[in-house]
């Protein structure tokens, strides 16, 4: 695993703590916190765009709450069912912040290609890119499925998966920002070129 300067990565938040997300309405609550639609929203201008994995885009936020409880019913009880969601939050480091504007870098490609790569080991989520309008800062909430759709499972996460994904979640920036780059010159070559013609 590639190793990245703590200057260049964001943070990764997992707000799940011990006793947090146990009750079976914080599916609701939190998914409706992430895409800004609670009943007196004072911060819906802070959302850039939102989408999701394992879960119908096309349908309402509550067609999502709905489809997003469907793996709990399959998952084998053996006493408290835990955690519903997993919340965590990937804030922008400055350094990816200011590299993101500058080659101009869709940052909802970026939450769409983070929240993939949770679900491509089975578990549904739903992701949020927000910009607070006083800081500018921008951050990315992933909402996830304790449950996993294709075995059935509990999602087991701890400090050590956390900080892979953190690292992983940094690539995904990088990678994003080279293609950017790499798009940029090649439209400004092609335009050059054809202007020297």
């Amino acid at each position: 695993m590639k190793q990245t300067n703590k200057r260049e990565s964001g943070i990764l938040i997992n707000r799940a703590r011990k006793g947090r997300y146990c009750c079976e309405e914080d599916i609701k609550n939190v998914i409706l916190y992430a895409v800004r639609q609670r009943e007196f929203e004072t911060r819906a201008d802070e959302l850039v765009s939102w989408g999701a994995f394992g879960l119908p885009e096309w349908e309402s936020v509550e067609g999502i709450i709905d489809t997003f409880r469907f793996p709990q019913r399959c998952y084998q009880r053996k006493g408290a069912f835990g955690r519903y969601l997993d919340h965590e939050v990937y804030d922008f480091s400055p350094f990816e912040e200011e590299t993101i504007e500058h080659y101009g870098v869709d940052i909802d490609t970026i939450g769409r290609a983070m929240a993939k790569n949770v679900y491509k080991d089975g578990y549904q989520v739903l992701y949020a890119v927000h910009r607070k309008s006083d800081q500018e800062s921008s951050h990315v909430h992933l909402i996830i499925n304790t449950v996993n759709f294709k075995t059935g499972n509990k999602r087991q996460e701890n400090k050590k998966a956390t900080a892979a994904r953190k690292v992983i979640f940094h690539d995904i920036v990088s990678r994003e920002i080279r293609r950017a780059n790499s798009k940029g010159r090649l439209l400004k070559r092609a335009f050059c070129n054809q202007s020297n013609s």
